[in-house]
């Protein structure tokens, strides 16, 4: 019998067996999830962006907390980092800067715990003006 889902515990998510298996390099789908979250007390409407999954790897997870850029641009930025991290394993260290959204954009990788659970060890990108 051809299971017809797979479910991915580290990130409580369902994937189609098909889909999954037939993915190749993009290895990471059921393995990595973005998630979103509003900030609550924010005067400026911050949004918060993280990963969840690199952690069951023995990578650091990604988080961006920002107001005034598109979410969805960020959840490609935060997969392409996160394969980054998968193909070369943890080679960002803290104090690095990343490019963002453009080519203009350099912002600062800073190692620290995830405001949201489960605990683990992530980077922090901050944005730069």
């Amino acid at each position: 019998m051809t299971p017809r889902v797979i479910y991915f515990s580290t990130i409580d998510k369902l994937v189609e067996a098909a889909t999954y298996l037939n993915r190749g390099q993009a290895a990471l789908e059921g393995l990595l999830n973005v998630r979103f979250f509003n900030v609550a007390d924010s005067a400026t409407q911050e949004l918060l962006l993280y990963t969840l999954g690199l952690h069951a790897l023995g990578l650091p997870d990604f988080q961006i907390r920002f107001a005034g850029l598109d979410p969805n641009e960020l959840v490609g930025v935060l997969l392409n980092f996160s394969y980054y991290l998968f193909e070369n394993g943890p080679v960002i260290e803290d104090g690095n800067t990343v490019e963002g959204t453009t080519t203009a954009d350099k912002w600062t990788c800073q190692y620290t715990d995830c405001l949201v659970g489960p605990a683990r060890r992530v980077i922090e990108l901050e944005i730069e003006s």
